[in-house]
Order: structure tokens, then sequence, then C-alpha cells
């Protein structure tokens, strides 16, 4: 009985391991969005920010206490969704090991299934996305010919040098 137990702790503690590396890569990314997005704001509105026209409690609020809210909401989230979904499989696996049963299989298979349908609401929205935006493109081109007898739609995309 102990070598069982201590055969899944060493397990456990492996799976924590790859999942920690995992945490450490996925929410990585995010964080460097946000701090991009923080630079453009700033790079963008800093004018606003060092103007003293404006109220102090307002620069100070747009430098630092919006960025801290918003950096935070997000990883809250992020660390919410892996929280909940790494603790209702770990019951899973345990309520199957000790009763019986099925429920990790059902779980994941439940998640694939929702990641099925998120997937295609993503080809979806990115399909809608670019009949937009080839719509906004033709528009633009036609109203450029309209108010510009000399213009010449070419072929490629890119600046000629």
């Amino acid at each position: 009985m102990r070598e069982r137990l201590y055969d899944k702790f060493l397990r456990l503690r492996d799976w924590f391991q790859v999942y920690a590396y995992y945490v450490r890569e996925r929410h990585t990314r995010p964080w460097n969005i946000w701090c991009r997005h923080r630079r453009q704001f700033l790079a963008s509105s800093g004018w606003m920010l060092a103007d003293s026209r404006f109220p102090i409690l307002q620069r100070i609020w747009f430098r630092h206490l919006f960025w801290i809210g918003y950096f935070a909401g997000g990883f809250l989230r992020l660390y919410l969704s892996d929280f909940q979904r790494t603790g209702t499989q770990a019951y899973c696996k345990l309520a199957d090991a000790l009763l019986g049963g099925n429920r990790t299989e059902r779980f994941l298979e439940a998640r694939k299934q929702k990641l099925a349908k998120l997937k295609a609401r993503n080809r979806l929205h990115v399909e809608t996305r670019r009949q937009q935006d080839d719509l906004i493109f033709q528009l633009r081109l036609r109203q450029e010919a309209i108010h510009n007898p000399h213009f010449v739609a070419t072929p490629h995309t890119h600046q000629d040098r």
C-alpha cells in the first residue's frame, strides 16, 4: 500500500513540475502583450499625462493605477481558469481512484467538445472578419477611384521602391 501511495505521489509531483513549466510558458505571452499595450498607450498619450492642465489624480490613474488593475484582472482570470480546470481534473481522478467510474474521461470529453465549439466559433469570426476586410478594401478602392481620376490599383500589396 505504501509503495502504491509513494508511486502516486511521485507521479503527482512530476505532473506538477510539468504544469509549472506550462504555466510559466502560457502566462509569459499575455504579460508581454499587456506590457506592449501600456507602452503604446503611454507613447500615444504621454503629452496628456505630462501636461499640468490635466488633473493630477487623472494623470496618476492612467499612468499607474489603471494598469495595475488591467494586468491583475487578466492574470487573475488566467490563474483562476487554470486552477478551476486542474482542480476539477484532480477531483475527477481522485474520485475515480476511490469510488471507480469514468469521471476523468467524461471531463476530458466535455473539455474537448467545448474546445471544438470555441475553435468553430473562432473560425467563423475569422471568416466574417476577412469578408468584412475585403468589403472595406473594395469600398476604399472605389472611393479612391472616384476622388482621384489618375488612381491605378496595382495587383501587388507592397509599395514599389
